[in-house]
């Protein structure tokens, strides 16, 4: 009988050995998920305690955890809009909603860098500082309408290589449209109440191109 014990010890060592490394692995695991939870409340209450909105998705399933991190904590953020004051770094918390959808940032900001973390992120309504580097907004491939009203920038050619498929520039400085005719799925385009050029060659290649532009602020009675 001892015999047969000491055969099958081998496997019961293997066993266990892989047993705790599974637990492990699962406390690690819970260990992450949590820490991003507490980041995720915290990042909520921020924008909620500077005047700022936040969206979540309604297609979560109910969760354990929303009992200890709450809705803030669990659900999926996708939606947050940021008031016009003057906020310092408002995108400080921005990078922990990784499938946010929808961003409105109203204040001026000085450095975008971490909208690359957004990887989902559809529409964008920002208004940016005229020296911000703008190649982390080309880099969002799921971006499809754009808002950069009231920039003060002069040159935005950069945005040629963006998908997105609006694009508004309203009250800006910009002058030269052209980069507009190379971005490959622009359909719609806004430059009310911006002193841009408009040609007419610029205005026939675009009508070739079927994008609608849009010169004249609407009156609003």
């Amino acid at each position: 009988m001892s015999h047969e014990i000491e055969a099958y010890l081998p496997y019961l060592r293997f066993s266990l050995r892989r047993f705790l490394i599974s637990v492990v692995v699962f406390l690690v695991a819970v260990g992450v998920y949590t820490n991003a939870c507490k980041q995720q409340r915290e990042a909520v209450q921020w924008v909620k305690a500077n005047g700022g909105k936040v969206g979540f998705s309604q297609d979560d399933p109910p969760s354990l955890l929303s009992a200890i991190y709450g809705v803030e904590g669990v659900s999926t953020v996708t939606f947050v809009e940021l008031p016009p004051d003057q906020i310092r770094n408002p995108l400080a918390h921005v990078a922990r909603f990784p499938r946010l959808e929808v961003l409105t940032v109203r204040a001026p900001v000085e450095d975008i860098s971490k909208l690359q973390a957004l990887r989902r992120l559809k529409a964008l309504y920002i208004t940016v500082t005229p020296d911000v580097d703008l190649s982390p907004i080309v880099a969002l491939d799921s971006l499809i309408s754009l808002n950069l009203s009231y920039s003060k920038f002069s040159d935005v050619s950069l945005l040629s290589a963006s998908n997105v498929r609006g694009l508004v520039l309203h009250n800006t400085n910009v002058r030269d449209l052209s980069f507009t005719l190379k971005m490959p799925h622009l359909e719609y385009l806004d430059v009310s109440e911006t002193n841009a050029g408009l040609s007419p060659t610029f205005l026939k290649a675009a009508r070739d191109r079927r994008i609608e532009v849009i010169t004249k602020t609407p009156y609003v009675n």
